[in-house]
């Protein structure tokens, strides 16, 4: 995949949208298998391309941004993580409106990574609304709404 991402970067140029997919996809692929430095670079060069095509505030900005905040977490980088997912958050928010799936998965993965930053008080404040607003979406016996309870618990300890 390499080879054919250089292919296309070779006939389309390095700002072309097609280039951008092409690493989103292969960053997607080494985030499966682990491959977290090499998810991450992909990842950071989707972004950056995907904003110069479509500007800062399209859905595929905070979807890869959401991505790359996965990718932190699973690195234990906390700050980059939360920094991501804010970014994702803000997009989401302009995009769908307070209240939507989106915007409260984007809410858990902030809460999960504050707590991993050691900030509880602000890290439950994130999973509370999540919670209110998956149960006003879904209703209480929905597996989104359980998943938060189960956050909601072990922060909770």
């Amino acid at each position: 995949l390499e080879r054919k991402l250089e292919r296309v970067r070779d006939r389309l140029g390095e700002d072309d949208r097609a280039v951008g997919e092409a690493c989103w996809k292969l960053g997607n692929l080494y985030r499966q298998q682990g491959l977290l430095g090499k998810a991450e670079e992909r990842m950071e060069e989707a972004l950056r391309i995907i904003i110069l095509v479509e500007g800062e505030e399209s859905e595929s900005v905070a979807d890869l941004s959401s991505y790359l905040g996965s990718i932190y977490t699973f690195q234990l980088r906390w700050d980059d993580a939360v920094r991501m997912y804010k970014r994702a958050l803000r997009v989401y928010r302009r995009v769908h409106g307070e209240k939507h799936v989106k915007v409260a998965d984007t809410l858990c993965a902030i809460g999960q990574s504050l707590s991993g930053k050691g900030q509880p008080g602000k890290a439950m404040a994130k999973l509370e609304k999540a919670h209110a607003m998956l149960v006003g979406l879904y209703g209480e016996d929905h597996w989104r709404v359980a998943n938060v309870h189960s956050l909601i618990a072990s922060e909770l300890g």
